[in-house]
C-alpha cells in the first residue's frame, strides 16, 4: 500500500503511478482526489485480492491528520512530493506543513520505502524521521533518480533523460508543463524503487496521460474545472457587491443613505 501526500501535484503523479505500476502487477489509485478523512477511506474499498498496490493520497488540515490515515490504511510506501505554501494560512508556515506531511515517512515499516524530492530541502530532511529505506528524485539537486537534459517542445511537452542505477533512457512526456518533470521523475522514482526496470518506467512516462485530462470524449480537464468555477465565484461575489453599491447610490432614502 503507497501514501502519497505534498502540497501540490499529488493526483497528477497519483494518475502517472498508476500507469507506471502495472509493470509490477495490478495496479488500482485514489479517483476524483479522495485523499481526506471519508474519501481515502472509499478508495480502500475498492482493493481486491486481483490487485496488488494501492496508491493513496492522503491530504491534511492540520496535525495529526495523515497519521489518522497511515492508521486506517498503513502504508509500506510513502511519497513525498513538495512542502508548499497552498495552505500556510491554516498550519502557520512551510516549516509547520512539513511537519505534518512527514508524518506519513514516520508510519512507514523498517522494511518500507520512502521517497523524497531532493529538490524541496523541506522535503529532504525527511529522511531523518524514518527507519525506512529512503530513495531521492530531483532535477536540480543530486538524486538516487534524476531528470537530466530537460527540454520543452513549442507545444510545452517536457522531454528528459531518465537516469537511476547506472542506466539512462529518454522520456518524452504527453503531458503540457515542465511541472510534470517532478511528478513523473517521483512515478518513477516509485517503480524504480520496487524493481522495475529504467527503460521500461521510461516507456511507461511516455505513453501516460492524466486521467482528468481531455482525451477526445468529451471529458474535462479536473483542474481547468476548480479553476472556471473558483473564478465562476468570484464573478458572482464581485457581481453581488457592484449590484449592492449601485442600488445604494440609487436609492434617495435616509435608510439606505
Amino acid at each position: 500500500m503507497f501514501g502519497l501526500t505534498g502540497s501540490s501535484g499529488k493526483t497528477s503523479t497519483n494518475d502517472l503511478i498508476a500507469q507506471v505500476l502495472p509493470e509490477l502487477g495490478p495496479t488500482i489509485a485514489t479517483v476524483k482526489s479522495f485523499n481526506g478523512e471519508i474519501g481515502m477511506p472509499l478508495a480502500v474499498t475498492h482493493l481486491d485480492q486481483g490487485v496488488r498496490y494501492i496508491v493513496l493520497e492522503m491530504g491534511a488540515r492540520g496535525i495529526g491528520h495523515i497519521t489518522h490515515l497511515t492508521r486506517i490504511a498503513p502504508p509500506s510506501v510513502g511519497l513525498v512530493l513538495n512542502v508548499g505554501t497552498a495552505h500556510v494560512g491554516e498550519f502557520g508556515g512551510r516549516e509547520q506543513i512539513a511537519q505534518v506531511k512527514g508524518e506519513l515517512v514516520e508510519a512507514l515499516p523498517a522494511d518500507g520505502l520512502a521517497i523524497l524530492n531532493a529538490d524541496d530541502l523541506l522535503v529532504a530532511a525527511m529522511a531523518s524521521r524514518t527507519s525506512a529505506r529512503v530513495l531521492t528524485f530531483g532535477v536540480d539537486n543530486d538524486a538516487d533518480v534524476r531528470a537530466l537534459a530537460v527540454a520543452v517542445d513549442a507545444s510545452g511537452r517536457a522531454s528528459f533523460t531518465l537516469a537511476a542505477a547506472g542506466t539512462k533512457a529518454k522520456v518524452a512526456l504527453s503531458l503540457h508543463g515542465v511541472h510534470h518533470v517532478s511528478n513523473a521523475l517521483a512515478a518513477a522514482a516509485v517503480a524504480i524503487g520496487l524493481g522495475a526496470g529504467v527503460e521500461k518506467t521510461a516507456a511507461a512516462l511516455s505513453r501516460a496521460v492524466l486521467v482528468a485530462e481531455q482525451l477526445g470524449n468529451g471529458a474535462l480537464s479536473r483542474t481547468w474545472l476548480t479553476k472556471a468555477r473558483r473564478r465562476h465565484r468570484r464573478l458572482a461575489l464581485v457581481n453581488q457587491v457592484s449590484g449592492l453599491a449601485a442600488r445604494r447610490r440609487r436609492c434617495p432614502c435616509p435608510c439606505c443613505g
